[in-house]
């Protein structure tokens, strides 16, 4: 069987960037008052044993995971991918109605202007 001929990738410095669920390193909140602020890029879905999000955020020309949970889900659910946003994490609390433990996070986001009229080059 013939082998199918590869695909030839673009050339990094001729302005492409791949997109998708990739993701260079995954961030981990150490303690309570950690933080990243950057592009939400995108966000991969059922990711790993448990079917986690994994929302990612460009940094500096990285691009960072983050494991989602409940909470995480919730509150990064009014951000949009090409926004920026800021994930602090709080540390962990107790629920008062079932006593686990969880992690708790403030979420904050700059929305992408939207292009008017004037915007568009056509």
């Amino acid at each position: 069987m013939a082998e199918k001929p590869k695909e030839q990738e673009p050339e990094v410095n001729e302005g492409w960037e791949e997109v998708g669920d990739h993701w260079d390193e995954i961030h981990e909140f150490k303690k309570a008052q950690d933080q990243i602020t950057g592009v939400l890029v995108n966000v991969a879905a059922e990711v790993g044993p448990n079917e986690s999000n994994v929302y990612i955020i460009l940094v500096d020309n990285v691009r960072f995971g983050i494991w989602g949970s409940a909470i995480l889900d919730r509150r990064m659910a009014s951000v949009n991918v090409g926004d920026q946003c800021k994930v602090v994490y709080l540390g962990t609390e107790e629920s008062p109605t079932t006593g686990r433990e969880f992690k708790d996070f403030k979420v904050y986001r700059k929305a992408t202007p939207k292009p008017t009229g004037d915007d568009i080059p056509f």
